[in-house]
């Protein structure tokens, strides 16, 4: 994260001490996670991109924020948090500063986003995670998603390098860790540039949802998670049966030509696969090309190592 830090220096200067850094990725649901907390646990996985934030603290109480990719600087006096009114993105990070349960002082923050989707780069989570790192605070990963008011799919990135997945209690936010290895392949997010809509399932798809969750902690304690690939597909075709949504039975059809491994995620505006590494390029250029002819939109494609 130095070329982060190069900019922080130059947005904030060498004097005031030196700067930290913190990673915070994101997560993916492959399993439940629907309907209100409580309903159904999430098994969700890190990937290797996200939000990062480089922060150092002050000697004063002011909060200063800036994002990598605007020259727009917010600052506040904590005292006087609720009274920042713009821009929207610097109100929800001083916000969800102002809920983590403990007096904070002063801080410089620059936040980078290393994707164009927002809810791919959980800014706010990187946020206070930053916060309570500054601080010296040893919050759990339940008390910083609360902070930052995300969902519990979010917790995988918040735990250390070497716990890469969880199954996620919703309601309790408490964690079982589960292994997760997946060589050879990459895990590859197709995105569509289209409205977001809240989706409801019935309670017959949550309880194969949950079977789901129980058949694929197994297959995870027994090695490699491209064996995930027919309990994903299964879960996808069901929620396809469910709502009849075109734009995402194209991609999943498009993305099943290269992998089992393809898991429409909640919203119907994208999928979750697991690619073989010499097939991603081929992948990305082929959805993309058909994908566009057979709807007149293209995806997004996001690469996690």
């Amino acid at each position: 994260m130095q070329d982060l830090k190069t900019d922080f220096y130059k947005r904030y200067s060498h004097d005031g001490g030196t700067a930290d850094t913190v990673f915070c990725p994101y997560s993916a649901a492959l399993f439940g996670g629907i309907g209100e907390p409580g309903i159904l646990p999430v098994l969700c996985v890190r990937l290797s991109f996200g939000a990062k934030a480089a922060f150092r603290q002050r000697d004063d109480d002011r909060i200063v924020m800036s994002l990598t990719d605007s020259d727009v600087r917010a600052e506040i006096n904590k005292a006087n948090i609720e009274r920042l009114h713009s821009p929207v993105w610097a109100r929800e990070i001083v916000n969800s500063l102002a809920r983590l349960p403990a007096k904070l002082g002063g801080i410089e923050l620059l936040i980078h986003s290393d994707v164009a989707a927002p809810e791919l780069a959980p800014r706010k989570l990187c946020a206070v995670q930053a916060a309570a790192k500054s601080f010296g605070m040893g919050f759990s990963p339940a008390v910083i998603l609360r902070a930052a008011q995300e969902n519990a799919q979010y917790l995988p990135s918040l735990l250390a390098e070497s716990q890469r997945a969880a199954i996620v209690n919703t309601a309790t936010l408490g964690y079982i860790g589960v292994d997760f290895f997946l060589p050879s392949h990459k895990m590859v997010i197709a995105r569509l540039p289209i409205r977001r809509r809240t989706m409801k399932f019935t309670n017959t798809f949550k309880e194969h949802e949950l079977e789901r969750i129980n058949i694929a902690s197994e297959i995870l304690k027994n090695g490699n998670a491209y064996s995930l690939a027919p309990v994903m597909s299964d879960a996808s075709l069901d929620m396809l049966q469910m709502h009849k949504k075109s734009t995402a039975e194209q991609l999943f059809l498009l993305c099943r030509e290269f992998t089992d491994a393809v898991r429409i995620m909640p919203d119907y505006r994208g999928a979750i696969t697991f690619i073989p590494n010499n097939k991603v390029d081929e992948f990305v250029r082929t959805v993309n090309d058909r994908f566009e002819k057979k709807a007149g939109i293209r995806p997004a494609f996001y690469i996690s190592d």
